[in-house]
C-alpha cells in the first residue's frame, strides 16, 4: 500500500518526543539538546529569544560559549531538517521560531492513538534551567488534565477576576485581646485600625474590612494583642490564596503607655505585611503556567523575573510587561516596570541598539507618569529608570520628592532616596537613607539592592572593610548583578585580597565587558575612584590616580 503524502511535518509532545515527516516517517533529531529546543519552541508560542534558549540549555556555560553552542546546534538541526524536506525552524540574530504552516504540533497524543506524559522519559542531566522548565510544563498539563470540566458560568477566583491588572486585596479582621480584658480589647481594636490605615495609605493594596471567615479578599490578616507588665505583644498571621500561611511574626515592645506605641507597631506590621504579599504574588506568578491573557499574572511574573538580573529574565520581563500593557493599556504599572527593565538592560550593555533602548525606556517612563503620577510605586520605578538610563538626576530627585509629598508612608521611599543621593555624589546621605530603608523592612523584596547600595556608599566613603559584608550578602542573591560585582571587586582589591578581587573582576568582565556599571555614578571624581579600584582588581597594580586618592583619604 503506498504511503500517504501529507502537507507538512508533525511533532508529538505527549509520550516520547517524535517528529514525523510528510509521509509519516520518523525523523531522527541529531542531539538531545536539539530535541529539547524543538519541544521548548513548540510548547510555547513557537518563538523564543536566543538568550532564553541559551540560559535553559547551556546555563552552566559562559555566555560566549553558550552562544557558540546554540549556533552549532541550530545549524546541525536545520541541516537535518533540510535533508528531510522540512525547513520549519527559522532564526535571526535575536530569535528562533517555528513556521507553524509547515509544522503541526500535537500535545495531547490523541492523533497518535494515545496520551502519555509530556516528553515522556526525556531529560537533560545537569541542565537545571531545562529541568525546571520541564517540571513546570508537566505540572501545568497534569493540572489541566485532572481539572473538572468547566461550568457554563464559572465563579470568579477569590478577590475578583484574575485577568485584569489590579492591586492585591487584603482583609484585616478584628484583632483579639481576650474577652475578660476590656483594655486589651480596646488596644487590639486600635492596632487593627492603625494597620488598616497604614496599609491603605501605601496604595499598593486594596484593603478591606472583614469579619473572621470572610473569603472575599486575596489575603486575610489575623492578629492577637497581649499586655503583660508594661510590655505590648502583637501576634500576626497572614493567610493567602488556598489558605496558605504566608507569614507570621510576633512584635514585642516595652511601654509605660501601651496606646502610645500602637501607631509605631502598626506601621511596622503594615510594612512587613506589604512586603510579604509582594513576595507571595511574585512566587505564585513564577510557579503558575503562563496565561497570555492574564495581565495580573504577567505583571507579577515580570516583577519576579527582573530580580534574577540575567539578560534572558529581563527580556522575558519586558515582553510580559508589553502584554500586560496591551491587555490593560490605561494601567501605569506595566509601563513603569518595562521602563526600568529596559533601563537595566541598557546599563548592562544587553541591548543591540543602546540609543533605541534608552528611548524606549524613557518613553515607557513618560507613559507611566501620564497614567500614574499619584502612585508611589510608579514614581519609584520612574526615578529608577532615570538613574539607570543616565537621565537627569535632578529630575529623578523631583519624582521621588513627589512620592514623598503624597504623604502615604510608602515603604520603598527611603530606598529610592538613598540611591539618588548616592548616584548624585553624596554617599554619606545615601548611606543614611539606605540604612533606614533596611531597618524599616529587613525582609523587603529589594534587600539585595539595598545591600549593594549600602556597600557602595561605604566603599566610596573609604570604608572598604565595612563594605564587604553587605556586598557579599548581595552577591549571594544576585550573582550576576554588574554594580554589585563592580563594588565587590573594588572593595576586595583595596583590602589587598588580590586573588578574590581577580575572581570578582573576571565575573564582572563576563557580565559587563564594557564596564558600564560605574556610569550610574554621576559625580566624576567618585566615578573615577571606583573605576581605579576596579582596575586594581583586574591588574593588581594601582593606577597613579588611585595611589594619590588612597594617600589622601586613607583608603
Amino acid at each position: 500500500m503506498p504511503m500517504i503524502e501529507r502537507d507538512g511535518f508533525d511533532l508529538h509532545l505527549s509520550g516520547p518526543l517524535r517528529l514525523l515527516d510528510a509521509r509519516g516517517r520518523r525523523v531522527a533529531i541529531p542531539s538531545k539538546r536539539a530535541m529539547a529546543m524543538l519541544a521548548m519552541l513548540a510548547a510555547g508560542r513557537g518563538e523564543r529569544t536566543r538568550s532564553w534558549l541559551q540560559e535553559k540549555l547551556w546555563g552552566a556555560r559562559a555566555e560566549a560559549q553558550a552562544q557558540g553552542s546554540l549556533r552549532r546546534e541550530l545549524s546541525n538541526l536545520k541541516a537535518v531538517l533540510a535533508r528531510a524536506g522540512g525547513g520549519f525552524v527559522q532564526s535571526d540574530h535575536h530569535r528562533v521560531w517555528l513556521d507553524r504552516e509547515r509544522l503541526r504540533v500535537h500535545e495531547d497524543g490523541a492523533e497518535a492513538g494515545g496520551g502519555g506524559e509530556f516528553l515522556e522519559g526525556f531529560d537533560l542531566g545537569g541542565e537545571e534551567g531545562f529541568e525546571d522548565w520541564l517540571r513546570t510544563e508537566r505540572a501545568a498539563r497534569a493540572a489541566r488534565r485532572d481539572a473538572p470540566a468547566a461550568a457554563p458560568a464559572p465563579s470568579p477566583p477569590r478577590g475578583g477576576a484574575s485577568r485584569a491588572l489590579r492591586r492585591p486585596s487584603l482583609a484585616v479582621v478584628r484583632f483579639t485581646g481576650g474577652a475578660d480584658a476590656p483594655r486589651r480589647e480596646e488596644l487590639a481594636d486600635g492596632v487593627a485600625d492603625e494597620i488598616t490605615v497604614a496599609l491603605s495609605r501605601f496604595g499598593t493594596l486594596r484593603v478591606l474590612a472583614a469579619a473572621p471567615g470572610d473569603a472575599a479578599a486575596d489575603y486575610v490578616l489575623h492578629g492577637r494583642v497581649g499586655l503583660d507588665e508594661g510590655r505590648v505583644r502583637i501576634w500576626v498571621r497572614l493567610v493567602g490564596p488556598e489558605n496558605r500561611v504566608v507569614w507570621t511574626e510576633r512584635f514585642d515592645e516595652t511601654a509605660a503607655d501601651a496606646f502610645a506605641v500602637q501607631d509605631r507597631l502598626a506601621v511596622e506590621v503594615a510594612r512587613q505585611v506589604d512586603s510579604a504579599i509582594e513576595k507571595e504574588e511574585m512566587r505564585r506568578a513564577v510557579e503558575r503556567p503562563v496565561d497570555p491573557d492574564d495581565a495580573y499574572a504577567a505583571y507579577w511574573r515580570a516583577n519576579a523575573l527582573f530580580r534574577r538580573w540575567t539578560r534572558a529574565a529581563l527580556e522575558e520581563a519586558v515582553a510580559l510587561c508589553a502584554r500586560a500593557a496591551e491587555l490593560c493599556p490605561s494601567h501605569p504599572w506595566p509601563h513603569a516596570l518595562s521602563g526600568f527593565c529596559r533601563g537595566v538592560m541598557l546599563a548592562s550593555g544587553w541591548s543591540a541598539d543602546l540609543f533605541a533602548e534608552r528611548a524606549r525606556a524613557l518613553g515607557d517612563a513618560d507613559r507611566a507618569l501620564q497614567l500614574g503620577s499619584d502612585d508611589p510605586s510608579v514614581l519609584g520605578y520612574v526615578a529608577a529608570t532615570l538613574l539607570v538610563t543616565g537621565g537627569e538626576i535632578e529630575q529623578a530627585r523631583r519624582v521621588i520628592e513627589r512620592a514623598a509629598a503624597l504623604g502615604r508612608g510608602y515603604p520603598s521611599l527611603p530606598f529610592w532616596q538613598g540611591w539618588i543621593e548616592l548616584c548624585s555624589g553624596d554617599p554619606r546621605g545615601g548611606l543614611e537613607h539606605l540604612t533606614a530603608a533596611a531597618a524599616i523592612n529587613p525582609r523587603s523584596a529589594v534587600r539585595p539592592f539595598q545591600q549593594t547600595g549600602v556597600g557602595l556608599c561605604l566603599l566610596l566613603l573609604g570604608r572598604a572593610g565595612e563594605a564587604l559584608a553587605p556586598l557579599e550578602d548581595s552577591i549571594h542573591r544576585m550573582p550576576d548583578h554588574p554594580v554589585t560585582l563592580a563594588a565587590l571587586a573594588a572593595a576586595l582589591a583595596l583590602l589587598g585580597r588580590a586573588e578574590e578581587a581577580g575572581i570578582a573582576s573576571e565575573r564582572l568582565r563576563r557580565v559587563d565587558p564594557a564596564l558600564l556599571a560605574p556610569l550610574i555614578m554621576r559625580d566624576p571624581p567618585l566615578r573615577q575612584r571606583w573605576r581605579d579600584a576596579i582596575e586594581l582588581a583586574q591588574s593588581g597594580a594601582p593606577p597613579p590616580s588611585l595611589r594619590l586618592v588612597s594617600a589622601q583619604v586613607g583608603m
